[in-house]
């Protein structure tokens, strides 16, 4: 409770201090060291403050009023201190009250409680480092009297999701009615990366407010976020983020045998990119390969790439999906020519054995390949489907001096009828055609002459590797010759005006335990591109359409 006596128009006058000090206020807290009446009331009698506030109970307020009331006048009487002129007035002063006890009771008549928080947050787990995830428990302490909405405001590089449910994206809020106001809910966030290299220390909070039923604005502090990430500014760097495997199928060997899949790519990568911030929703991609209405929130801190792997159930019809995020780059209208954002999700049917296969295809088709990013897209001659092409010069001198055809040389999907054109075909040594996933060791020559191609320096074929970088190992092509560096890139086209409506995700096959057959692979192929579920380009009909637009 507090009390303020701004009426009272006295002063004290004691230890010599100024009158010049009457018009300033004095609070005093009950969690203040001046609980006995007595104490208190002593040093009151020491300062000069008018305005003073008192928080009690009714008796201790009492006490102090009357310990005020007698020890001022026991020393009214006392000679007032040099260089005060009016002793009249003091001598008045000295005589009055400091405070009357019926003045202090209309006071109390508005004393009010300070709000008390109607949330009560427990069980909390996290290991207070950066880039790992967090639970909470949240619950309300008194029945509201109508359903009351809790929505939650994170910091930076805090992301809250309200339900802990990954598959239907992220959730700021919880409802809590009449009749389940008392049930707990578990909380989810996450500590994201924020690509500095120490401790955070200040602002990890997570604001909360209640609104409807209840009225309250709370906070809870996770306290100091240790540091875990470095950006690494020397060499190109393809992170995975796991935080969308809701089946669970991500364990540690698993990722890290996803990271070496994708540090095959970064090691022969010589580019080196501007950092980017994260402050984005995006959608999360279905067990069908489509996007889902539900959208994931992420604030991380992004070096070169940022790959979100999740895991999904096609009941062995797809072994995954992958691709770039254009709303980040990658496409002609995106912000970043180059892809700096991208989505895969595995299947949880992949055995370990072909594990690092299908995520180092997929995370292929994240980098662009074949024809998924813009400068790709335009190294592909796609007349006819009979014909189609990849014309890149790396890629041309890679394969013997011939171009790479694509998959739908290979014929249409017999169940969808329709052309793949996102793949080399199954006579190209390469991790990106479905004949040779499951056989070769990694990215192979053709592939790295591909992602020259594409876009991108490429130690051993654009650039030179340095003493420093550890040497680029790529799968023996049996067939063909070693690549050159001096290849004719003379058929790489300019970009042009074009207009993308969504991003793209292809696919693998099917991977399940038992290595799939090529007339298995062929059936299985459900990829967003060959489905016909690509809406930026009809790719045989509408480039030359696009080129035109320039």
């Amino acid at each position: 409770m507090a009390m303020k006596f701004s009426d009272y128009k006295g002063a004290f006058t004691g230890s010599g201090r100024p009158l010049s000090r009457l018009d300033a206020t004095l609070d005093v807290a009950s969690s203040d060291p001046f609980l006995q009446p007595e104490v208190f009331a002593g040093i009151a009698q020491e300062l000069a403050f008018p305005h003073l506030r008192l928080s009690g109970s009714s008796s201790y307020l009492d006490a102090v009023l009357s310990a005020i009331n007698f020890q001022h006048r026991v020393k009214r009487y006392r000679r007032p201190t040099p260089g005060h002129t009016n002793l009249q007035e003091l001598e008045n002063l000295a005589s009055q009250p400091i405070f009357d006890h019926t003045h202090c009771s209309s006071q109390r008549q508005t004393v009010t409680q300070p709000p008390v928080d109607p949330v009560a947050i427990s069980h909390l787990s996290f290991s207070g480092k950066e880039g790992d995830t967090g639970t909470f428990q949240i619950r309300l302490t008194q029945a509201p009297t109508s359903t009351v909405t809790l929505t939650f405001i994170t910091g930076n590089f805090l992301v809250v999701d309200a339900d802990a449910t990954v598959q239907n994206g992220t959730q700021t809020t919880i409802r809590f009615t009449p009749q389940d106001w008392h049930q707990t809910r578990t909380v989810s966030f996450i500590a994201e990366l924020d690509g500095v290299c120490t401790n955070r220390d200040q602002g990890n909070v997570i604001n909360y407010t209640l609104t409807d039923g209840l009225i309250f604005n709370g906070v809870y502090d996770l306290g100091t976020i240790a540091n875990t990430y470095t950006p690494d500014s020397s060499h190109f760097n393809i992170d995975l983020d796991f935080r969308n495997d809701y089946l669970g199928f991500w364990t540690v060997e698993r990722r890290s045998l996803a990271q070496k899949a994708a540090n095959d790519w970064a090691e022969s990568i010589a580019d080196e990119w501007t950092e980017l911030q994260l402050n984005s929703s995006i959608k999360l991609v279905g067990n069908d390969g489509y996007y889902t209405d539900s959208t994931f929130t992420t604030q991380r801190y992004v070096d070169d790439l940022v790959v979100f792997v999740g895991s999904l159930n096609s009941n062995g019809l797809a072994g995954g999906f992958g691709g770039p995020e254009y709303d980040f780059g990658g496409w002609v209208t995106s912000p970043d020519l180059m892809p700096r954002v991208a989505q895969i999700t595995i299947d949880i049917t992949v055995g370990d054995e072909y594990l690092y296969n299908v995520v180092a295809h997929e995370i292929g088709h994240a980098l662009g390949l074949v024809g998924l990013n813009w400068v790709s897209y335009l190294q592909q001659d796609l007349t006819t489907p009979q014909t189609a092409v990849f014309q890149g010069g790396y890629s041309r001198a890679a394969n013997g001096g011939n171009d790479i055809p694509l998959q739908s040389q290979d014929g249409a999907n017999p169940i969808t009828g329709e052309y793949d054109y996102w793949h080399p075909a199954a006579q190209v040594y390469s991790i990106m055609s479905y004949q040779w996933l499951y056989d070769v060791s990694g990215p192979t020559t053709i592939d790295y002459a591909m992602l020259a191609d594409s876009g991108y320096s490429i130690y051993g074929v654009t650039a030179s590797l340095p003493a420093t970088r550890p040497t680029i190992v790529k799968a023996s092509d049996p067939s063909t010759s070693a690549i050159t560096t001096t290849s004719d890139t003379s058929s790489s086209t300019s970009p042009v005006t074009a207009e993308i409506n969504s991003s793209t995700i292809s696919s693998t096959a099917n991977t399940s335990f038992q290595r799939p057959t090529p007339a298995a692979r062929a059936f299985a192929c459900s990829c967003l591109v060959c489905s016909g579920r690509w809406t930026a380009l009809n790719p045989v009909s509408d480039l030359s359409a696009a080129i035109a637009q320039v």
